[in-house]
C-alpha cells in the first residue's frame, strides 16, 4: 500500500522433504522448531539458495527481521542475513496440514482416496486438523496488519515458507 514501510520477503532454502514428497511442511497446529521437526535442516542446495540471497542483499539496511520459526527458516535467515536478530514466530509458517505432517502425498491418495485429492487442490487440510487457504491467507493477513501497526516507516526483512509469500501478495494485492 502507498506510503507503507519497505518488505523484503525470503522463501526458507530447499531441504531434503522437499525431495521426497512429503505431505507438508510443518505448520501452525504442528510440532514446533528443531526439536520437533523430523526434516528441520537445510540441505546443500538450500544452503546454496540463501547464500546467493544474501549476495543479493548485500547493502540493504534492514530495521527490524521476522523468520519463521521452524529451524530450515532459521537456517536461510542466519545465511541469508548474518548478523541480524530476528523475531521468530508461528504466523508466517506454511499452512498446516493437521494430523497429514510427514505423512507421503502417495500413502494419503491412497487411504483417502478423492476426498483427499479434492482437498489437497483446493489447499483445505481442515478436515484432518490443519487449515483451509483462507486460514492462511487471515493469518498472514494479520502477520502484515501487524507490520502495520507497529513497525511503520521500517524497513522489514520477513524469512518465511512459499504458500505465506503468495498469501501475504494476494492480502497487498487485494485479490
Amino acid at each position: 500500500h502507498e506510503g507503507d514501510s519497505p518488505q523484503y520477503t525470503q522463501r526458507k532454502g530447499e531441504y531434503g522433504g522437499q525431495c521426497r514428497q512429503l505431505a507438508c511442511n510443518k505448520g501452525v497446529g504442528g510440532r514446533r522448531g528443531a526439536l520437533g521437526d523430523p526434516l528441520p535442516y537445510l540441505q546443500q542446495r538450500g544452503k546454496q539458495q540463501a547464500a546467493a540471497t544474501a549476495k543479493l542483499l548485500e547493502g540493504i539496511d534492514f530495521d527490524v527481521g521476522f523468520c519463521s520459526d521452524l529451524q530450515r527458516a532459521r537456517q536461510t535467515a542466519a545465511i541469508a542475513l548474518p548478523g541480524m536478530e530476528f523475531t521468530y514466530t508461528p504466523q508466517i509458517r506454511e499452512i498446516s496440514v493437521g494430523n497429514l505432517e510427514w505423512k507421503l502425498y502417495a500413502d494419503m491418495e491412497k487411504q483417502l482416496g478423492e476426498s483427499y485429492l479434492r482437498n489437497r487442490a483446493e489447499a483445505d487440510y481442515s478436515p484432518y486438523g490443519g487449515e483451509s487457504r483462507q486460514d492462511l491467507l487471515r493469518r498472514c493477513g494479520d502477520f502484515l496488519e501487524m507490520l502495520r501497526r507497529e513497525q511503520p516507516g521500517q524497513r522489514v526483512a520477513v524469512v518465511c515458507h512459499a504458500g505465506a509469500i503468495k498469501c501475504m501478495t494476494q492480502y497487498v494485492l487485494g485479490v
